[in-house]
């Protein structure tokens, strides 16, 4: 494949989601995101690039795409809340971050390297993980207490129909 370019309307997808929906380079998917307001919105991408990190919940999980067709699906307009820079060949991190700070300088906005972004997205995602997590323990511990009171409740319901008659 190949990366994004601008206002085109593509998106990158990580390996194993590229498989599990069953698209390829080329192939056009359907992308859902709720906005700022909660409503539900939905656009078309080609999808142009297929990436492996090597890290499942980025690769299995993530779909990148450029700041015009982002804005669109968000209802953003001319908004951002994050973007992600790609330094052409022979600029340092060092440099191209340093340019950018600087250039963004008193503005209220915040540069970080690709590995301080990282370390944010594993954590969010990690974080997104436990929580599902969480909501299937509950699930189960739901599940083993119905299960337990099943017996009860039906031993309940037969005596009051036993009983019901009886003043």
């Amino acid at each position: 494949g190949s990366y994004l370019k601008d206002n085109a309307g593509e998106v990158l997808l990580g390996a194993p989601l590229a498989k599990k929906l069953g698209v390829g380079v080329g192939d056009t998917v359907s992308l859902s995101a709720v906005d700022k307001y909660s409503a539900e919105n939905y656009i078309q991408a080609v999808v142009t690039g297929i990436y492996r990190f090597g890290y499942p919940p980025v690769d299995d999980n993530m779909v990148f795409t450029d700041l015009a067709t982002a804005q669109q699906l968000l209802g953003m307009g001319n908004e951002a809340t994050r973007l992600v820079i790609k330094l052409k060949p022979g600029v340092s991190e060092a440099s191209g971050l340093a340019s950018v700070r600087k250039a963004i300088a008193g503005g209220g906005l915040v540069a970080y390297s690709w590995r301080e972004f990282a370390q944010a997205v594993v954590s969010a995602t990690s974080a997104d993980i436990e929580d599902n997590a969480d909501v299937l323990r509950m699930r189960q511990a739901l599940d083993l207490l119905l299960e337990g009171l099943r017996p009860v409740l039906l031993a309940f319901a037969a005596h009051i129909q036993t009983w019901a008659e009886t003043p």
